[in-house]
């Protein structure tokens, strides 16, 4: 069941907090902004188990779930630097805290946890994540990843995962497992 409340997260976008993108072997995988992590309802609904925030900094969720602070991919957002040698460094980070996010959303699930994934809007920063585990853990191209993502949420937020830097890294993320399996 979709939330009907708004963001008020500084963008002034009106979307709903939450929305959720798979089920994966019986476990639910849901994208949303911070608000949602403050949602009591929500989390003990749907019995979200695990909390991976990419918004940078400590949240303390309304209801005791497990949480992952990636505050590596804060300062990469919509605003990220085109990939070059010169950002190299951004990259890095953003495809390192990726992977770890990832890791973290495979080890909730087989600790049959339903996972949160938020940054302060829920539309670039925890849809990377959640492709970057779809690529990574459940075998998805790029391009599915990212389409199963925009779909999920595409009833909250019309422009998801819009950061190029970000869709690029997944790309490259696809490569390397596809080059180590091929």
């Amino acid at each position: 069941m979709q939330n009907k409340q708004t963001c008020e997260n500084g963008y002034g976008m009106g979307y709903p907090e939450y929305a959720k993108i798979a089920e994966i072997n019986g476990k639910q995988l849901w994208i949303g902004s911070l608000k949602a992590t403050q949602d009591k309802n929500f989390l003990i609904n749907n019995k979200i188990g695990a909390i991976v925030n990419v918004c940078g900094g400590q949240i303390k969720p309304a209801s005791p779930v497990n949480v992952l602070n990636l505050i590596d991919l804060e300062d990469l957002d919509v605003s990220a630097a085109p990939m070059n040698k010169n950002n190299l460094k951004h990259v890095e980070k953003a495809f390192s805290a990726g992977r770890m996010g990832a890791a973290y959303i495979q080890s909730s699930f087989q600790k049959g946890h339903n996972v949160l994934v938020n940054c302060a809007a829920g539309i670039n920063r925890s849809a990377f994540t959640i492709a970057m585990f779809l690529v990574l853990h459940q075998g998805y191209s790029a391009d599915n990843a990212i389409k199963t993502v925009r779909i999920g949420n595409s009833s909250r937020v019309p422009n998801t995962l819009c950061n190029k830097t970000f869709i690029k890294i997944i790309g490259l993320a696809s490569d390397k497992l596809k080059n180590k399996t091929g």
